[in-house]
């Protein structure tokens, strides 16, 4: 009778339990403990280095699925989860979304036995293909473990010159040095080198930040540049809401985000434009009340001579079922025109269904992408770029902005449909922070629920405006706009692929110099020369 074995010994097991247990306190939250990142992934890297086949495999799922679904699956689920799905079939979505993220740490364990093991020159080659996987992987939320120090600063400002590849790299790079150093079975000599580079790499790092910093803080003093105070409002609307609650008038207590807007113009009457989150998509039922929506707006931005930037939607008329666009409005005072911006990138599931296409009767209405990206001009120097929702991981339209003069990001946010605790939005929260240094631009963050917050271009949360999930809020502190934007706004991901680049011949190097070719009789038995 064969006895059952188990695909990997328990020493192994539990160093991949153990790098489990410190990411996940390592990764974004009210809770974490940043520090730990730098760490977290070298008992993995030990856990896998010298093992067979199955066993790496083994290995590296289980550290996927222990890394990915409290941090993704969330997420994921709450984007799939909707009225229009049935159980059974949101599992079936779920399952294949889920697994685009197990792909990186499957691909790694099965390569790694093709490259070097020691030495400093081997962790570099590991750490850039494991970059390159987890960069390449398609995944409905690109939260990487580069966003676990987002808070911080000096290390993450990088990503102005090679974006997130470029940090992600550098911490990859840590977590495998430091991985090599505590394997007790390297010769002495070799294993006092990785500290040495350690320490190295994070002077490097750390110094490059102080730098960008320190200069960033040299122009804000100066004077010499624009700087911008929005008002963000943070309204806490429910979906079950009628669309009134935005505009109604409300003397028992300030509820709506044109009470909330006045409030705070009270207490700030210096703001340069006032930033309303976006709305629940399901407060959007009652078409007649767009042009009293207008016409509220436009009083309210006469009145206090503010500009105004809502989040709201423009139906479709005359279309069955209706049809929507998830709309950024830009009201000036004293203007009889709107300008508007309609969101490009959709959520799928919770803003579109796939497979509407197939069964019409799994919704009542729809929301289109847009096709344009449009930035709104305030005067003074300052342009804004709206960025609405999950634009925030969208990359090429930011970078299409700041092409078109943007200097500003507005990230227009609800975060209500994806639970009230919050760490979703928190996940967002700290994405955000990456935005800001990838392009040196400020960030204004108008979230429904939470959180929301001002970002400086360095990357760094202005004191006191973080506004926590489930209350509401008026924020407004002074934002600096630098003139010069990075590197990364305009180069893009050059970092990323040129670490694809090199891996892809390094890989190959290492691969096909090892296989014995069988030519003609006539000819020896050669390998490749390169």
């Amino acid at each position: 009778m064969m006895k059952f074995r188990f695909p990997f010994n328990f020493v192994r097991f539990f160093l991949v339990l153990l790098s489990s247990v410190i990411t996940y306190f390592a990764f974004p939250s009210t809770h974490s403990i940043s520090i730990l990142a730098w760490i977290c992934l070298a008992p993995f890297f030990t856990a896998i280095r010298n093992a067979g086949k199955i066993e790496r495999l083994c290995l590296a799922l289980l550290y996927g699925l222990l890394y990915s679904l409290p941090h993704n699956g969330p997420g994921i689920w709450a984007g799939i989860r909707s009225e229009y799905l049935s159980f059974p079939l949101s599992a079936v979505f779920f399952s294949l979304f889920f697994t685009c993220y197990l792909i990186p740490f499957l691909f790694f364990a099965l390569i790694q036995p093709k490259l070097k093991q020691d030495g400093i020159t081997a962790s570099i080659q590991k750490s850039a293909c494991f970059t390159v996987f987890l960069w390449w992987t398609p995944a409905l939320f690109r939260v990487s473990p580069a966003h676990m120090l987002h808070d911080q600063p000096l290390m993450i400002q990088l990503a102005d010159f090679g974006g997130i590849p470029c940090i992600l790299f550098v911490l990859l790079l840590i977590n495998m040095l430091f991985s090599n150093w505590i394997v007790p079975f390297q010769d002495r000599k070799q294993r006092n080198r990785y500290p040495f580079a350690i320490i190295f790499i994070l002077l490097v790092c750390s110094g490059y930040g102080f730098m960008r910093i320190t200069q960033l803080h040299q122009q804000e003093k100066s004077g010499l540049e624009h700087c911008v105070q929005p008002l963000a409002i943070q309204t806490c609307l429910s979906g079950n809401e009628p669309i009134s609650s935005l505009v109604r008038e409300n003397r028992q207590q300030i509820h709506s985000a044109l009470e909330l807007s006045h409030a705070g113009l009270k207490k700030h009457p210096n703001a340069d434009i006032i930033v309303w989150p976006e709305a629940p998509i399901d407060l959007y039922k009652q078409p007649h009340w767009e042009g009293i929506l207008n016409r509220k707006i436009h009083a309210f931005s006469d009145l206090t001579q503010k500009s105004v930037l809502i989040g709201c939607q423009d139906l479709i008329a005359d279309t069955s079922p209706a049809q929507y666009y998830n709309t950024a409005r830009f009201v000036r005072p004293d203007s009889v025109s709107i300008s508007a911006y309609r969101k490009n990138h959709l959520l799928p599931f919770y803003e579109y269904d796939p497979l509407r296409t197939l069964n019409p009767i799994l919704a009542d209405g729809c929301i289109l992408p847009g096709t344009e990206t449009v930035v709104f001009d305030i005067g003074e120097g300052c342009v804004i770029i709206p960025a609405i929702c999950y634009e925030i991981h969208c990359l090429e339209h930011i970078r299409k902005g700041v092409r078109m003069g943007g200097n500003v990001i507005a990230h227009m946010a609800n975060f209500q449909s994806f639970g009230k605790d919050g760490q979703i939005a928190y996940m967002d929260y700290a994405m955000s922070k990456f935005r800001a240094v990838e392009f040196r631009m400020p960030l204004i963050k108008a979230c429904n629920w939470g959180y929301g917050a001002l970002i400086q271009a360095t990357g760094e949360v202005v004191e006191g405006s973080i506004s926590p999930p489930g209350k509401r809020a008026v924020i407004l502190f002074s934002l600096f706009i630098p003139c010069n934007r990075s590197l990364y706004s305009w180069s893009g991901d050059w970092f990323g692929f040129m670490l694809t680049g090199w891996l892809i011949w390094s890989v190959g190097h290492s691969v096909f110099t090892h296989i014995p070719i069988r030519m003609p009789r006539k000819l020896i038995k050669y390998t490749f020369p390169f």
